[in-house]
């Protein structure tokens, strides 16, 4: 009788309290954290468990009180007694219950059920991301003991979410238990069985049950130590460190001794950056060579070598030779398997042939960068899911936007609203007209943690979304193509004649004394006078050169637009 407010996908009130006996909870239990509370219902019967609370307590009529031979004197002498141990029991109680939830409508449920539940005062609620979880684990505000539960009904596509997306939700999960959470009793419950087998966790229960008309499973076990993740961090460390050890190269045929020379050149002079940038990512060779026109960057434990179309006068013969000689030389410098590199041509994109796909493995990596998580794909695309020259251009945002409302415009698979996300921004839009792009974003948000109840994505032309759109926000980002002609909207976008009105329809959308982060990738842009009437422009394009990418410093422009 206590839920007078239920939240889509909210859990049976019987069954809630048949797992968390399954799990293990009891009176004598120590902590109990939901993070994807919902309506609280796991929250409310632990409560209630710990503190000897009587199922419908606080119901004032039953249909037996009709029961021709009804004793209403032994009902009320039970009802006392539970009244006496219900008090006890608050009295006595010492356990942390707490419960999170990104959704600030279930969060507002969640506090009225408690209420109508009568137990106000004894379940911490706050609204939280699952991606700031861990900063409360390691706090250590939940407490210490030797019965410490992390338990949840989280999202699992019957109802609410996309079991695609879903599937780096339930990852990040697991990665979190490992990393945050040794030693705790974990439970969740899904629909799904391979949404569960995505927390990569051994468990001690796996049980089926129905909630309501849904088949379900509950699984429930132990946290160990972070050994899966602690391994593969110590991958990257050894790999990296590998590959700057390099000072030597023996040569042999079929390989350049001239480019491999340079190489060690250019490591030698990035290690003490790289090694000390919190990033995986990063560019350690660019057309430095005329002969081996294409760039080197490093994603986690794999080499990227993209090529970059050779000038008519070269042989078509001539140039394939010349990359088949690069790549030999780089497996060979860095002793790698040709599964640990991928090879890609980058050629100007030209009418109908922009952003095909060249491959179909459909394989994602997982790099980090300033504590961000993104997938990114080494083979079916020209672009791989992060610009590497925007590094500290998604740095600026995340500086900009704690707190704040952030839009990001031809968002690509959204790095920028991550950095932002992760920074505590308010709220995020994230817009794109591809929906392969959309959904990628959508990925990497899951990935880091969030949910999508305080973060929009919208499938759509940005200009058109502009023009129709009457939010408003504080930091917008806005990185064009130089050009675009996709078939999916009538606009043929061209960044030079375009970004005026971009600019335009933008300061309609940003709040006073808000900031637009701007920038291109052409090489021969130039910022119209009219923007100068709009906003207060700073130039940014030097600081937001990484120095991986200094020898090259028109690989993009930045500007800092502030609205007057």
């Amino acid at each position: 009788g206590y839920r007078k407010e239920s939240y889509e996908g909210s859990l049976k009130e019987n069954l809630a309290a048949a797992l968390l006996l399954a799990s293990g909870w009891r009176q004598s239990s120590d902590c109990l954290l939901d993070p994807m509370c919902g309506s609280g219902t796991f929250l409310i019967e632990a409560a209630m468990i710990a503190c000897d609370i009587a199922p419908g307590l606080n119901r004032e009529y039953w249909g037996f009180h009709g029961w021709r031979n009804f004793d209403n004197d032994t009902w009320r002498n039970l009802v006392d007694e539970a009244q006496q141990r219900r008090q006890h029991g608050i009295a006595a109680k010492s356990c942390k219950i707490v419960g999170y939830d990104a959704n600030k409508e279930a969060i507002a449920k969640t506090r009225q059920n408690i209420g109508f539940a009568q137990l106000d005062g004894l379940i911490h609620i706050e609204k939280k991301s699952l991606a700031f979880v861990k900063l409360i684990a390691a706090e250590g505000t939940l407490g210490d003991g030797s019965h410490r539960l992390f338990i949840t009904n989280p999202p699992y596509g019957a109802r609410l979410g996309d079991g695609e997306i879903l599937r780096y939700s339930y990852k990040f999960i697991g990665e979190l238990l490992r990393a945050e959470f040794g030693g705790w009793q974990f439970a969740l419950l899904s629909s799904d069985i391979e949404l569960l087998d995505q927390l990569r966790l051994p468990y001690e229960q796996h049980l089926k049950v129905f909630n309501g008309p849904l088949s379900c499973y509950f699984r429930c076990g132990k946290v160990g130590q972070a050994d899966a993740q602690l391994v593969e961090s110590q991958r990257y460390a050894e790999f990296i460190q590998s590959v700057f050890n390099t000072t030597s190269f023996v040569p042999t045929d079929r390989v350049s001794s001239d480019l491999a020379n340079r190489v060690i050149k250019n490591l030698k002079k990035l290690k003490k950056w790289a090694l000390a940038e919190d990033t995986q990512c990063f560019r350690i060779y660019d057309a430095d060579l005329p002969e081996f026109n294409f760039s080197i960057d490093i994603y986690a434990c794999y080499l990227h070598i993209q090529e970059y179309a050779a000038p008519k006068s070269i042989p078509e013969q001539v140039a394939q030779q010349r990359l088949d000689m690069g790549v030999e030389t780089v497996g060979k410098l860095f002793d790698l398997a040709a599964k640990e590199m991928f090879v890609k041509t980058k050629r100007r994109q030209r009418g109908n042939s922009q952003y095909q796909k060249l491959s179909n493995q459909g394989k994602y990596y997982e790099v980090e960068e300033y504590g961000a998580r993104i997938l990114v794909n080494l083979s079916d695309y020209v672009d791989t899911g992060i610009f590497l020259d925007h590094r500290l251009v998604r740095k600026k945002i995340a500086s900009l936007v704690e707190g704040k409302r952030f839009l990001n415009l031809f968002a690509y698979t959204g790095t920028a609203t991550v950095s932002a996300a992760l920074a505590g921004a308010k709220t995020s839009t994230t817009v794109d007209l591809s929906p392969t792009y959309i959904k990628w974003a959508r990925k990497n948000m899951a990935l880091n943690g969030f949910a999508e109840a305080n973060h929009y994505f919208v499938q759509q032309d940005s200009l058109t979304w502009l023009k129709k759109s009457k939010k408003q926000f504080d930091v917008i980002f806005i990185d064009p193509p130089t050009f675009s002609n996709s078939k999916r909207t009538q606009n043929v976008f061209n960044v030079q004649k375009d970004h005026v009105e971009i600019l335009r329809l933008a300061l309609a959308r940003l709040e006073a004394g808000g900031i637009i982060v701007f920038s291109n990738n052409f090489r021969k842009f130039e910022l119209d006078p009219d923007v100068h009437g709009m906003y207060q422009v700073e130039d940014i394009t030097r600081q937001s050169i990484p120095q991986d990418f200094s020898r090259r410093p028109r690989i993009h422009q930045c500007w800092l637009l502030t609205r007057k």
